[in-house]
This record gives C-alpha cells, structure tokens and sequence, in this order.
C-alpha cells in the first residue's frame, strides 16, 4: 500500500474512533444513565453514517450507483451466513426472553442497532473494503484488511470495561464476523443486506444490557488468569462454528461479477 492509502485508512479510522467516542450522551444525562448511553450510540452513529457517505462520495461517485438498496446478488452464496445468523438468534433466544423489554424499548434499542451496524458497515464494507479493492487489491486481502481495521477499532471498548479477556473474545468475534460480513457484501453488494446481519448479530446483548440497566463501563469482579483462558477457550468453541465458516468461506472466496464492478 502506498503512502497515500494508508493515509486514507488512518484518517478514516480516527475520524471513526472520534466520532463513535464523542461524549453526546451528556446531552441527554436526564434520561438515566443507560438511556443516555444508546442516545449517545444513535447519535454519534448517524453522524459516522454522514461522514462514511461523504468519504464514499469523496473517493469515487460512481460506487454510490453501484450499492445496491433492494437487489441482492449471489443470494445463494450468503445462505450459509445468513443461516448461521438465524443459529445464533436461537442461542441467545434466553436473554431476548430475559431482556422483557416492552414495545418502545424493543423498537428503540432495535433501532438503535441498526443505525450503529449501518454505520459500521458504510465505513469498513461499503467505504474502505471497497476502496482496496478499486486500489487493486485482491478481494481476499481487501476483505481480510477491513475485517482487521474493523476489530482493531474494537479497542476503543477497553477504555470502557478495563478487562482483557473481554478485549481479546471481541477482537477474535469482531473479526471473523468481519470477515463474513465483508465476504456476503463483496458478493452481494448490498449494503442493507450486510446491516441487517450486523445488526441481528449485536441485537440480544444490547437488549439485555439495556434492560438490565447495566452500562459498558461498569465495574465487575476481576477473574484469574487460569479462569480467564478457560473462558476464552471455551468462547472459541461456541463460536466455533462461525470461525470455520469464515475460513471456508475465505479460503474458496474467488473474485466474481461485483469485484468486475468496482474499477
């Protein structure tokens, strides 16, 4: 990568970090504190939509044409995403029953959500994924790039929980979740298609942070060394599955009609 793309990627991914970090929760410090935690997530996500738009506008106009809203390509390709998505819903059924939340708080943190997976995604899929890929990288290491800068951007939550373990099982979800998204929208190109995913994935523990009251930064009793690589171990395993898919997935990805598209 030259001088000037990595230039691109550093800006955008302080421009990320600013925004996503801005204390606009205080603005709404009446509301409670967790109230005031998802405003600030709404608003500091609309405005990452906002400044994503203009970067891909920025970089080339004719990507604008070429995300598609309605039409998905290569549907059948994401059906084992999309399936393991629906998977993952059914585990975590319990803490959606859990969370009891009543209609306005379901459709507040739904779309809460949303907005955050969509500006996630404009920034690291429909911007950055994409500009490597008109900057003739391969669709792999394009995908691979943004799934990384993607999780890295995930530190920013250790500020918050000031624990390890937590910072190492989000990094290793985030990234082969990266991986998977950026594989459906490199063969899809729909941007809404790969929010949606995005969003369903982060849906039931936001529900239930948001119906415990429990803010990020709260303080929890620290376990051991021991009990912390056991924990990680066995995250892995749960989330083995969706591991594997994306190696598979990556591993046979081959460049298709879309990547034609982006040069």
């Amino acid at each position: 990568m030259g001088i000037r793309r990595i230039a691109v990627v550093v800006i955008t991914l302080l421009l990320t970090a600013i925004l996503i970090s801005l204390p606009t929760g205080e603005l709404f410090a009446e509301a409670g504190e967790t109230m005031s935690m998802y405003l600030r997530k709404l608003v500091n996500a609309t405005m990452l939509i906002g400044v994503a738009t203009l970067l891909i506008a920025y970089d080339y106009f004719q990507t604008i044409t070429d995300l598609h809203l309605w039409r998905i390509r290569n549907f059948k390709s994401t059906i084992p995403v999309l399936a393991l998505v629906i998977v993952y819903l059914a585990f975590r059924i319990d803490d959606i029953i859990e969370a009891d939340l009543g209609p306005f708080d379901s459709i507040f943190v739904c779309s809460v959500v949303m907005v955050k997976a969509c500006s996630e995604e404009m920034i690291f899929r429909a911007f950055l994924q994409s500009y490597f890929l008109r900057h003739q990288i391969s669709p792999r290491h394009s995908i691979a790039l943004s799934a990384t800068l993607f999780s890295s951007l995930h530190i920013i939550n250790y500020i918050d929980h000031r624990d390890g373990f937590t910072l190492v099982a989000q990094l290793i979800f985030s990234f082969f979740a990266g991986i998977l998204l950026g594989i459906s929208f490199y063969r899809t190109r729909n941007i809404l298609f790969v929010t949606v995913l995005h969003g369903l994935i982060n849906l039931p523990s936001n529900m239930l942070r948001f119906a415990n009251r429990t803010p990020e930064s709260i303080e929890t009793i620290r376990p051991t060394l021991l009990e912390e690589l056991f924990g990680l171990l066995t995250y892995c395993l749960i989330y083995s599955p969706m591991i594997l898919l994306a190696v598979y997935q990556y591993k046979n990805l081959t460049p298709d009609q879309p990547s034609k598209t982006l040069n």
